[in-house]
């Protein structure tokens, strides 16, 4: 009556082929959003380790050596004052100015402003005010003075440029 069949067919072989195609094709947009956020995230913690970092070390300042509050915000890269900080270098290094570094975050101190600049590490933008429009990731200014050119008052952290896409 019927044959015993030991392969698939290859209508069945496509059909199971096109299934995959569809649920692929409807999960991959969600996949891609969750890895963009994922890396939002993961940013805001290292600009908030930071944030935590110098606050901590302007109140023992202020504890053990009574000075001014404009006195007591660190002045140090915050980079060196997290346990583990993320790879990390200066903007001003011949191989980290004005490129893309999808592994370091980068740097950048302006005594005369009295402030910290930090990219993330996916940051493609150019330093200063004139940004690409497409240009992706962030960047914050830490203020540790009452130098600031921007209206920014000391100890604090600014996002300049928030992700518009990755």
């Amino acid at each position: 009556m019927f044959k015993k069949r030991k392969a698939f067919t290859l209508v069945e072989l496509i059909v199971v082929i096109v299934l995959l195609g569809i649920l692929t094709a409807m999960a991959l947009p969600r996949f891609l959003d969750l890895s963009s956020q994922a890396l939002n995230e993961a940013e805001d913690e290292v600009f908030d380790a930071l944030k935590i970092a110098t606050r901590t070390i302007m109140l023992q300042n202020i504890l053990q050596l009574s000075p001014a509050e404009d006195e007591a915000w660190p002045r140090d890269n915050p980079f060196t004052l997290i346990d583990n900080p993320p790879p990390n270098k200066n903007w001003t290094e011949p191989d980290a100015i004005g490129t893309q570094d999808d592994h370091n975050w980068r740097y950048r101190h302006f005594p005369a402003y009295t402030e910290w600049w930090f990219y993330c590490p996916h940051w493609n933008g150019r330093l200063g005010s004139k940004r690409p429009v497409d240009a992706k990731g962030k960047w914050v200014i830490y203020c540790y003075g009452n130098l600031s050119p921007g209206g920014r008052k000391i100890g604090e952290w600014r996002k300049q440029f928030p992700t518009l896409s990755h």
